[in-house]
């Protein structure tokens, strides 16, 4: 679980991080789940896993203005960029 939540997620934002730099443009659309947001039961590196990939995604926009992103799950989207 760990390495599909969260390395597939840091090489696929390291893979497209270069092209996105080159051009001071780019959009992460980060999957989530609403387990990020609370542990259920039976389910604590689930949540924990999914929870990581949000922090990692909004450490990025942080120390990259120019990069947007888009955080969904079933119940809620939410959009995050450096002027929120």
């Amino acid at each position: 679980m760990i390495d599909v939540n969260i390395k597939g997620v840091l090489n696929g934002i390291a893979t497209a991080l270069p092209q996105m730099r080159k051009q001071c443009a780019g959009h992460i659309i980060n999957i989530s789940s609403i387990a990020a947001h609370g542990i259920n039961v039976g389910g604590a590196v689930y949540s924990v896993t999914k929870a990581a990939v949000n922090m990692i995604v909004k450490r990025y926009v942080k120390r990259k203005p120019w990069l947007k992103v888009l955080f969904g799950c079933r119940l809620f989207l939410q959009e995050l960029s450096q002027q929120n």
